[in-house]
């Protein structure tokens, strides 16, 4: 799995690390330009002028499609074509999938989904604790930037959503799920967190760094416990199990599961919001940690637990 010819030999990991730093700006430069031009390519100058400068809420349906082309674009060239590359260029990149893995990926798969629902109540509740955050008066300048910064990546979330045709579901889980899911976990679970553990010799501390530099990433301040809390979830399964392929998966599921709920609700097809999925009592948050809990347990049980030495 995902064998490439190798060229650089990296001394030291941090080096390496600077490097994949290096392609990721410049990726994210390059492929903004390049989405750019997908966009007026396709869509029209003047289209690509108004969805640039307009409040997401006021967006058209084509001033839509035009975000949807940049972001796939962009997300693509920042996050999957360097891991690639650095996968090509490196002459000893880390392993994505362990020989030593035990064969259990039906159980894994299955765990793995049945959480992206259970955890759903403490996401809620980590959710409900980052939108209380209240910053010094000395920092309202800062929180006030960090607000507009969340209100206008809702906004266009929401903009992306609305489209309830199946063509248009379709196209936001490809967006939306897929090619994240894919770009972020190779660059975060399949370089950085390995390379933090070569660095520190425990893995609790790369997979702890990596969902801090994660989270950090996505710059929606609001949203940064719960992202805090999934990156560190994503990069024990791939600790425990060996396989990228797993914090794929769960990294997928977390996206699409949001991404179905929108589609469904905005068709009336269910009552509850995408944004209110997994509030609940007190009682059911129990529950639902308990049985979590034995996923999780029954994930690590059933998987090859050296995969990162302590």
């Amino acid at each position: 799995m995902f064998h490439f010819a190798h060229q650089v030999y990296f001394r030291k990991p941090a080096t390496e690390l600077w490097f994949l730093l290096i392609l990721i700006l410049t990726g994210m430069l390059f492929s903004l330009l390049l989405g750019y031009a997908t966009g007026m390519a396709i869509w029209g100058r003047s289209l690509v002028e108004f969805a640039v400068a307009a409040n997401p809420k006021d967006y058209t349906p084509s001033a839509v499609n035009f975000m949807k082309t940049m972001q796939m674009v962009n997300h693509a060239g920042t996050f999957l074509a360097p891991a690639l590359l650095m996968r090509w260029i490196v002459k000893t990149p880390p392993s994505w999938q362990s020989p030593n893995t035990t064969n259990n990926g039906l159980i894994w798969g299955t765990a793995i989904a049945i959480l992206s629902v259970s955890l759903s109540p403490v996401i809620a509740v980590l959710q409900s604790l980052n939108q209380q955050v209240d910053l010094p008066a000395a920092l309202q300048s800062v929180e006030s930037w960090m607000k507009a910064t969340e209100t206008r990546a809702q906004l266009l979330t929401e903009a992306f959503l609305a489209d309830t045709t199946v063509g248009g579901f379709l196209a936001n889980i490809f967006i939306m799920a897929v090619i994240p899911a894919v770009g972020e976990e190779l660059v975060f679970r399949g370089f950085i967190q390995p390379k933090f553990q070569t660095i520190f010799r425990n893995k609790h501390l790369a997979v702890g760094i990596t969902a801090f530099l994660f989270s950090a990433m996505h710059l929606q301040f609001y949203g940064f416990l719960p992202r805090f809390f999934l990156g560190a979830v994503f990069g024990y399964f791939f600790c425990w199990t060996g396989s990228i392929w797993t914090s794929i998966w769960a990294h997928f599921l977390n996206n699409s599961i949001a991404v179905t709920l929108a589609f469904l609700y905005n068709r009336n097809l269910i009552q509850t919001d995408y944004n209110d999925f997994g509030s609940t009592s007190t009682l059911l948050l129990t529950i639902s940690l308990i049985l979590s809990a034995l996923l999780l347990f029954t994930i690590f049980r059933s998987s090859n637990k050296n995969q990162l030495p302590d």
